[in-house]
């Protein structure tokens, strides 16, 4: 299997295990903090505690969301230009 093959498989996979339930937590996080805001069974005392939860809930979201962004960019890099030119070369002869 050659890397541009396994780059893709990696982006697909890491999209449906993290960007998919990263999606969620920041939807979780997001309406939730509109209920927590809007309190209707909430208690003064109670708000800080959940908006807190919800914050976190809501970062947790965007960093399971980053992973497939982080994935695919690593992906689509480059090689360095220079060593395939290197490469390309060969060996030199001998009675240089």
């Amino acid at each position: 299997m050659d890397r541009k093959t396994l780059g893709y498989l990696l982006t697909i996979a890491s999209t449906i295990l993290c960007g998919l339930p990263g999606l969620a937590l920041l939807c979780l996080g997001s309406l939730g903090t509109l209920g927590a805001l809007t309190g209707t069974e909430l208690t003064a005392d109670e708000v800080p505690y959940a908006l807190g939860g919800l914050f976190v809930l809501f970062c947790l979201g965007l960093v399971l969301l980053l992973i497939p962004v982080a994935a695919g960019l690593w992906t689509r890099r480059t090689s360095d230009p220079v060593a395939e030119a290197v490469a390309d070369i060969g060996t030199l002869p001998e009675d240089f």
